[in-house]
């Protein structure tokens, strides 16, 4: 019992408790757990069922585009069956089996290795040649829907937004 405590799940349990007594709750609060990705922040634009733009977040006003980019690397669903537009925002990175074999490659080819799979990632969206990008390994995690600015109905909960996500052919 004492190591269940201890364990993360036991700190979960514990905090959830503690907000419900805390904030005199009749019910424990609803959670969306999401794992954490250290991956380069992206936000993609569809509309009419495509993906319109996508672009780095850059410094939170400004950022660049990178569509090309995005749609050769093969991360994230170009068609989607929503028709409605629509802003979703996540993380696109190099999985660390994707990021070795990248190495391995460079290396091998006399060139410098990536030093990290983030900003090996951040390196190659920032190609001028998308083509280099197929098959190279990146991936998406998306998750987040900014409110207010879609024109389709999006579920209420982020869970559900997660399930939305999922069938519209977002990891």
């Amino acid at each position: 019992a004492e190591l269940i405590k201890r364990s993360a799940w036991g700190k979960l349990a514990a905090w959830i408790a503690s907000r419900t007594q805390e904030l005199d709750l009749s019910a424990e609060p609803a959670l969306c757990v999401e794992p954490k990705i250290d991956g380069m922040s992206v936000s993609l634009i569809y509309d009419g069922g495509k993906l319109i733009q996508a672009a780095t977040r850059g410094d939170g006003l400004t950022g660049d585009l990178i569509t090309a980019q995005v749609i050769a690397s093969g991360a994230v669903p170009v068609e989607v069956a929503e028709l409605g537009r629509f802003e979703v925002r996540g993380e696109l990175y190099l999985p660390a089996a994707a990021f070795t074999a990248l190495n391995q490659r460079l290396v091998a080819a006399g060139d410098k290795p990536l030093v990290n799979p983030r900003n090996g990632c951040a390196g190659l969206m920032k190609r001028k040649d998308p083509q280099a990008l197929s098959g190279v390994g990146v991936r998406g995690f998306l998750y987040f829907i900014p409110p207010g600015q879609a024109t389709c109905a999006l579920p209420a909960s982020q869970w559900e937004r997660l399930a939305w996500l999922k069938a519209q052919g977002f990891a």
